[in-house]
């Protein structure tokens, strides 16, 4: 037979709802202290990936800016500017009854100048 007085010293009244909160609430601290250790070390994962994906980006940015550092050399070059205007602008070199030289204030008094030479040179 099952002695009833062991059973009632075992499980006093309100003592096992003491013991329940006492054990819920440490299993609760003892989570929250978990969470707390575990946060700082998830973030830093997550920030290496992030930091991961700006170099890979940083790296295609500076690949292109080599690009089109080496366009612009090439389109600044004469020959290539010509080259893209006749081949891809369809443009044609003028006539010499197409071109108008328009010419300074500064530019025709060293015109002057320049004539007044050769009037003076070809004199006897």
């Amino acid at each position: 037979m099952v002695n009833l007085k062991e059973k009632k010293t075992i499980f006093k009244s309100g003592s096992s709802f003491k013991e329940a909160a006492k054990y819920t609430i440490c299993a609760i601290f003892f989570l929250m202290a978990a969470l707390a250790y575990i946060w700082p070390h998830i973030k830093i994962v997550k920030l290496g990936y992030e930091k991961g994906k700006l170099r890979k980006k940083y790296e295609k940015l500076v690949q292109t800016n080599r690009l089109m550092r080496i366009e612009v050399a090439s389109l600044r070059s004469l020959e290539k500017v010509e080259s893209i205007a006749v081949k891809d602008l369809k443009m044609v070199f003028p006539d010499d009854s197409q071109v108008v030289v328009v010419r300074s204030s500064s530019n025709a008094a060293q015109k002057n100048d320049l004539e007044k030479r050769l009037i003076a040179d070809t004199r006897p």
